[in-house]
């Protein structure tokens, strides 16, 4: 799976994660897991690859943001990067919060 992410907020990005469930085509969640993003620079964008195995993007309906399980840099509350999070896809799945 690959993301393209850019750091908007008024500061770097120490560590960031979030948490994501996949559906499969039927509605049923097919996996829960945690992306972890790493450190974002304050205004740029970085493009993060992960490895999904056993999931093939055909047989998957849609991919729900549940929240962020890392949020910290100076000056950064922790419930910032959920409130600031804005999804985009340019594949046809679905993909938000």
């Amino acid at each position: 799976m690959t993301f393209v992410v850019h750091n908007g907020l008024s500061g770097p990005l120490d560590k960031s994660a979030f948490e994501m469930v996949i559906f499969n085509g039927d509605g049923l969640v097919e996996r829960m897991t945690v992306f972890d993003f790493g450190a974002l620079p304050e205004g740029k964008t970085v493009v993060r690859q992960f490895e999904m195995p056993n999931v093939a993007c055909k047989g998957i309906g849609r991919i729900l943001v549940n929240g962020a399980k890392a949020c910290t840099g100076e000056g950064i509350a922790p419930d910032t990067c959920i409130g600031a999070l804005k999804t985009d896809s340019k594949a046809e799945i679905p993909f938000g919060s």
